[in-house]
């Protein structure tokens, strides 16, 4: 009679026991899920023409998949889509924001004559509220002759609505290419020269000089701004996450190169 009060005894225990941590693991995870995907909201300091003011934004922080369900059930659930975010300077100097989308692979480009097969990235990034697209790469400079590491190529598209306009795209220069760690961050301007190609094609090249530098920033950033300006005059940042897909790309594309 003991023993069978003293085994219910410890099983009442154990039930419990597993009850409670149970408990805590979800908790646990919805505390992390509040820390994780609903970042602080402070102002950036910095220039206006490449820091938006975020907390004036609405919208920013919009989910792109990310559930409760998911974040007790990990292994289920399929990667995020990496986010893309226009921000577009206003007549009135204020900003919007438009939310977008971006997808990454890391793939084979046709080779110059007498050059073997190169690896690059590609990313192509849609902004349906804006008309706005782009076909973005990264890839080697395959010219010994100038002293270019890389080479960021950034082709926009032309929706049918803006035809009329030069560029079609609207957008007139390329500034420059930032890196950052996380969404909310300040960015780190890659050491580069800036060329427009023609119309809607613009190249970000980066300097042989600070090759190691802006490797390392290409690495280990999680994010990557692209500041704009526009025909009239009107300045713009498409802020780009890399996610997995992002990270697996750069990752497969710098192994193929051995950098």
């Amino acid at each position: 009679m003991k023993l069978m009060r003293s085994l219910k005894w410890r099983t009442g225990r154990s039930t419990i026991l597993g009850a409670s941590v149970l408990s805590i693991a979800i908790l646990a995870g919805l505390l992390w899920s509040a820390l994780t995907w609903f970042p602080d909201a402070r102002r950036s300091s910095g220039d206006a023409a490449y820091e938006p003011p975020f907390d004036l934004l609405p919208g920013f922080d919009v989910s792109s998949g990310r559930n409760l369900i998911c974040l007790i059930s990990l292994p289920f659930c399929e990667p995020p889509i990496p986010k893309a975010v226009l921000f577009v300077e206003a007549a009135d100097r204020n900003w919007k924001t438009f939310a977008g989308s971006v997808a990454w692979r890391s793939e084979t480009r046709p080779p110059g004559r007498g050059q073997p097969v190169e690896q690059m990235v590609r990313a192509e990034i849609d902004v349906p509220d804006r008309n706005f697209g782009l076909s973005w790469t990264f890839r080697r400079n395959d010219d010994s002759t100038i002293p270019l590491s890389h080479i960021i190529e950034h082709s926009f598209k032309a929706t049918q609505d803006a035809l009329a306009r030069s560029p079609p795209s609207g957008v007139a220069e390329v500034r420059g290419v930032l890196m950052k760690p996380h969404e909310r961050t300040r960015g780190l301007a890659l050491s580069a020269r800036r060329i427009k190609v023609i119309e809607d094609l613009h190249w970000i090249a980066l300097l042989d000089s600070n090759k190691a530098q802006n490797i390392d920033l290409i690495k280990n950033s999680g994010w990557l701004d692209i500041a704009l300006v526009y025909n009239n005059g009107n300045r713009a940042i498409l802020a780009l996450e890399k996610a997995e897909a992002g990270e697996r790309a750069f990752a497969d594309t710098f192994k193929a190169w051995g950098e």
